[in-house]
């Protein structure tokens, strides 16, 4: 949501409004600007601070290009009423002592990486902003190990050292003495399966706490899209806003190719002929990953833990850029909506898939990576409102979104809506019963609430591995620093890149290679 410097300076004057930043000596705050936000700036004449936030439908919209001068009692309620914010927000704060704080949200939508300088604190939402303080001798290696062996987890670290994740209503103190320091919040409660009254009819409740969560944000629908691979959560959220905004929102989707492709334009089309979107697609193997016109191999400085399918998904948004769209309702956080938790999988017979946080790691894994693979689930963020795993999501895909000038907003997200999922007993959750029910009571055939194929992108990472991925195996092993610093074993990795060449592919080859695009990106 922001970009910032931050300078202990003597009597620093309020923020004011310079450009497409606001200023304070050498301090400065960049928003993102874009219609979906605001940002304003107030003092007390003692205190000063940046707000940026999305804007909340059934809120003031606070957007200035003024400074806001108020009382004291003012200052401290507008604050409290951010940090309240229903929607996401972050703020940045000097005291008067000149000491800063920033202060993040609970939706997490949009990263934010900090690290201190010898004389300021640097932060940005965009990973490679911050290369002048990497350097190879400072990689953490617990996260190169959680990259490499597919265990990615929600913390401050980054693959970086010096660089730190502002995650989930944290706080960043810069103290004129202490430096830079960063203090995790309590963690978040949640509930647990209820038993649902005889008289409660649970798709009913479903429809209105989605239609909520979609009506959080203020939005303008002709510039909005919604994102519809046919999949059971972006098809709910799809439908909801059809209804909130009969003909004027469009839809998009990366189409799959072949057979299951197939089946997923059919399944699509059944529902755009129901609400009527003007949709438009781009094919996936057009651009699976590692192609060699995409940013990742061309060298930009992408955070190794970016969108596994950057490649198709920035030709995806281009086009949506080109209509016209600048916000885009996504279906993230609908699998950790409703999925099962501790012991229900054993009950149910099911086993986590995707979802597992212990997935088996690859064997071409080195001895030091192997060493540390018992310290991956330490130094971990606390409990956060939003699941973990869809705050990774947020931040691998979020930056290419704003990159192209669009800002995404995710209704299953809502932390009312994660509530009434909670409280779900197992039969409403399992398979995504109650998101099927819901497509069924609507009208859809079978075709489109059971689907025959699993839908999902494994093949066209295949694609990418065998057709880009072996040959830059071949150009970098002989001289990475992965190997060098024990995190590889070449031998057993050279024998996984001799598997894909003959067709047997192990996804996790992936792993390794966009750590090592990543790392030449960000230091080349």
């Amino acid at each position: 949501m922001l970009k910032f410097a931050l300078f202990h300076e003597e009597g620093l004057p309020p923020w004011r409004p310079a450009g497409a930043r606001w200023t304070s000596g050498s301090s400065w705050v960049e928003p993102f600007r874009h219609p979906a936000l605001e940002d304003f700036a107030a003092t007390d004449g003692t205190a000063t601070f940046v707000a940026v936030r999305e804007r909340a439908a059934k809120s003031p919209q606070l957007g200035t290009t003024d400074l806001m001068v108020l009382t004291t009692a003012d200052y401290a309620a507008l604050k409290a009423r951010l940090l309240g914010s229903p929607t996401e927000f972050f703020l940045v704060e000097r005291d008067k002592r000149g000491n800063y704080r920033v202060y993040a949200g609970q939706w997490g939508t949009a990263p934010v990486y900090v690290v201190q300088g010898r004389d300021h604190v640097r932060g940005s939402w965009a990973y490679g902003d911050l290369r002048p303080y990497m350097r190879f001798d400072q990689l953490h290696h617990l996260t190169v190990t959680r990259i490499l062996a597919g265990r990615h987890r929600y913390a401050v670290d980054t693959l970086f050292e010096p660089v730190k994740h502002i995650t989930e209503r944290m706080t960043a103190d810069f103290d004129q003495i202490k430096g830079l320091t960063l203090h995790y919040p309590e963690g978040a409660l949640h509930a647990i399966p209820r038993e649902v009254r005889d008289d409660v009819d649970v798709v009913q409740v479903y429809e209105r706490e989605l239609s909520n969560a979609v009506q959080l944000w203020a939005v303008e629908p002709e510039q909005t899209a919604v994102e519809l691979s046919g999949g059971m959560d972006s098809a709910n959220v799809a439908m909801t806003l059809a209804a909130l905004h009969p003909g004027s929102i469009q839809s998009y989707a990366l189409m799959l190719g072949g057979e299951v492709g197939e089946q997923q334009a059919r399944r699509r089309q059944a529902m755009i002929d129901f609400v009527g979107f003007g949709d438009f697609q781009a094919a996936a193997l057009d651009w699976p990953p590692l192609h060699p016109s995409g940013g990742r191999v061309h060298g930009d400085p992408l955070n190794p833990q970016d969108e596994p399918y950057y490649e198709a998904v920035g030709q995806m948004l281009a086009m949506a850029a080109d209509r016209g769209i600048t916000t885009v309702y996504t279906g993230d956080g609908g699998d950790e909506l409703v999925a099962l938790r501790g012991q229900e999988w054993d009950l149910t017979g099911r086993v986590p898939g995707r979802l597992n946080p212990h997935s088996t790691p690859p064997d071409w894994l080195g001895a030091r990576a192997a060493g540390l693979l018992d310290q991956i689930d330490q130094h971990l963020a606390p409990t956060s409102v939003i699941n973990e795993a869809t705050h990774l999501g947020f931040a691998c895909r979020t930056p290419q979104f704003m990159a192209a000038g669009i800002w995404p907003l995710s209704p299953l997200c809502s932390p009312r809506l994660i509530r009434f999922g909670e409280q779900l007993p197992v039969e409403w959750r399992l398979d995504k019963a109650i998101t099927r029910e819901r497509l069924r009571r609507l009208g859809f055939s079978d075709d489109v609430v059971h689907p025959r194929l699993r839908e999902n992108f494994v093949h066209v990472m295949e694609r990418g591995l065998v057709d880009y991925g072996v040959p830059l195996v071949d150009e970098y092993l002989a001289e990475s620093p992965l190997v060098d610093l024990g995190f590889v074993n070449p031998d057993r990795l050279r024998a996984v890149r001799n598997a894909a060449a003959d067709g047997k592919i192990d996804t996790r080859l992936f792993g390794y290679l966009r750590l090592e695009l990543g790392l030449r990106g960000l230091l080349g």
